[in-house]
């Protein structure tokens, strides 16, 4: 079993970093090198740090402090907007995830993600929707895993996008070897996620990657095109664009929009493109100088001609560009900054007159640690653009948002955390953000992955309208099943868990450990609708008590299906 330490080593080295800084606290705050509120920062992680290596030491230390947790914070949401939703929790791990909504049926919303072989890497891609704003998440489908792969052949990288009025749009990288990469494409239809064919967006030989896709279909609704960038990272690497006229079944010839240096490494060749009418915008990484800088080119005209690429980040290291193509005069571009080895920042740059010129570079989220992985998003309609909102990681384990207050894009709001210091996220996934109406207001969704086990990494969602509606919300639940939860949790010896039915059906709630074996079926009936409890006493089918550790419960009715995590602790 292949265990993924690289979250391990960052927290082990952070923690002897932020050792030596302690013990210079007050050299620091003399010297005015870090504001109070950093130092708070430092207090704060530091402690998270000696517990995540506690936990590592002995498995057995993580329910204990859990408990502590939990004693001491009651709500357990002090880090959250409210009790964020698991999407993909197999005992594999899922990562990469990207994340859409249907722009005519507001309260659908799409995730897709890398599911991982735990000894081979990379392996399928699945895809889940959720009817009721992300409250709970179904596959829809009779394979879990809608586009398989096999052990040669591996998808990667996916990413999706609504393409026309019933059709979500993903374009995918394919492995054939370490070598020899494709970009393929495919689409779904937004009510049933039934799989249309497979197609090739681009089989030249070479190591095809880091693909990104968008379309113009809300402009458009009737004529819409697909617009894909990709990477050749066989020498000469070269950056690549392709569109399609007809829902992705044929694509034109490819474009070679530049050539990238040879010293961006493969995994350094990141790419973003996004589309307002007929304006489109691709950011992507080249070498500026002596290090990796971040660039922009714009068409004017549906990706037919392209101006010259501009240069927005210089001097220090930059990467993980993301960019968003707010209304046709507004661009926005995001990115790592890196001052030192130890320090990356969150900047910004803007173009406020259709792309033709961009501001300086900016600070949008900068301290002392590592924040990393930026992504953004702004709710669009066919002729307007508004509420452009970033979100980012905190490394090794939060992470926040911040949502231009106007924009001319030079006031910002404070960080919003989203995702709390529980677990570490997954290295080197960006989080997927989208912003959708809630109520008729434009408000943000995030999707990431973090590591429940060294073993298992999931992909988990959050919103803000959640803090508004939840399962708990007596309106929200009147038409919609669900599996609450349970409560306590971590628990010794009896749980409670608790679910809500729109209409009478039969249930199946069973238990599983954490090797995926049945441990006991606590309902298999037939349930009248409205709200249901049951208890789990920590015994298996035999009555027999089961000891401590993680299990799953999953309920199963006619088309609904929802899996959640517990704890027992003795």
């Amino acid at each position: 079993m292949k265990i993924n330490w690289t979250p391990r080593i960052v927290s082990i080295l952070a923690l002897i970093t932020l050792i030596v800084m302690f013990s210079a606290t007050t050299l620091v705050a003399a010297s005015g090198s870090y504001t109070q509120e950093e130092l708070k920062i430092l207090q704060q992680k530091m402690r998270v740090l000696e517990e995540r290596l506690q936990n590592e030491a002995d498995p057995s230390y993580y329910l204990q402090s859990r408990a502590r947790a939990e004693q001491a914070d009651p709500q357990k949401e002090l880090y959250r907007w409210d009790t964020n939703v698991w999407v993909f929790n197999s005992n594999n791990h899922e990562k990469h995830p990207s994340m859409c909504y249907d722009v005519n049926i507001d309260s659908w919303i799409y995730i897709a993600a890398e599911v991982w072989n735990e000894n081979t890497g990379p392996q399928d891609i699945a895809i889940k929707r959720s009817i009721n704003h992300g409250e709970s998440w179904t596959s829809l489908a009779e394979n879990y895993y809608l586009i398989p792969g096999v052990d040669i052949h591996p998808l990667m990288m996916p990413k999706i996008y609504q393409i026309s009025a019933d059709k979500i749009g993903m374009v995918y990288a394919r492995g054939y070897s370490a070598d020899d990469w494709d970009i393929h494409f495919r689409s779904f239809t937004t009510d049933d996620l039934s799989d249309n064919d497979e197609n090739y967006v681009d089989v030249t030989v070479g190591k095809l990657t880091k693909p990104s896709l968008c379309s113009d279909y809300l402009s458009y609704p009737n004529d819409p095109y697909i617009h894909v960038v990709y990477v050749n990272a066989t020498s000469p690497r070269q950056l690549l664009y392709k569109r399609s006229a007809d829902l992705g079944i044929t694509w034109q010839a490819p474009q070679i929009l530049t050539t990238i240096n040879s010293n961006v490494t493969s995994d350094e060749l990141h790419t973003s493109i996004d589309t307002f009418g007929s304006k489109i915008a691709i950011a992507y990484v080249d070498q500026v100088g002596d290090e990796n800088g971040v660039k922009v080119l714009v068409s004017n005209n549906s990706g037919a001609n392209w101006g010259t690429s501009i240069t927005i980040a210089t001097e220090n290291a930059a990467g993980y560009p993301q960019i968003r193509v707010v209304n046709n005069d507004k661009i926005v571009v995001v990115f790592e900054y890196w001052f030192t080895d130890l320090d990356s920042d969150i900047h910004y740059a803007y173009s406020t007159n259709g792309g033709s010129t961009f501001s300086d570079n900016l600070p949008l989220a900068e301290t002392v640690f590592y924040e990393r992985y930026p992504n953004i998003s702004s709710f669009k309609t066919g002729s307007t653009g508004s509420d452009v909102y970033v979100s980012y990681s905190l490394l090794p384990d939060e992470i926040y948002i911040k949502k231009a207050l106007d924009l001319d894009f030079t006031d910002w709001s404070e960080a919003t955390p989203v995702k709390g210091t529980e677990t570490d996220l997954s290295e080197g996934d960006i989080s997927a953000i989208i912003v959708k109406p809630y109520d008729g207001t434009p408000k943000a969704a995030v999707a990431w992955a973090e590591h429940w086990t060294i073993y298992d990494i999931d992909v988990k969602f959050d919103a803000e309208w959640r803090e508004e509606t939840s399962a708990d919300d007596p309106d929200f639940a009147l038409n919609t099943t669900i599996l609450k939860g349970n409560y306590p949790n971590p628990f010794n010896p009896d749980t409670n868990i608790e679910f809500y039915l729109a209409e009478a059906t039969f249930v199946t709630i069973e238990v599983y450990n954490i090797k995926g074996q049945r441990v006991r079926t606590l309902v298999n009936d037939n349930y009248h609708s409205g709200d249901h409890r049951i208890v789990w006493n920590g015994t298996n089918d035999r009555g027999q008590t089961v000891g401590s550790g993680i299990y799953f419960y999953n309920m199963t009715t006619g088309n609904y299906t929802e899996t959640k995590k517990m704890v027992l602790m003795k």
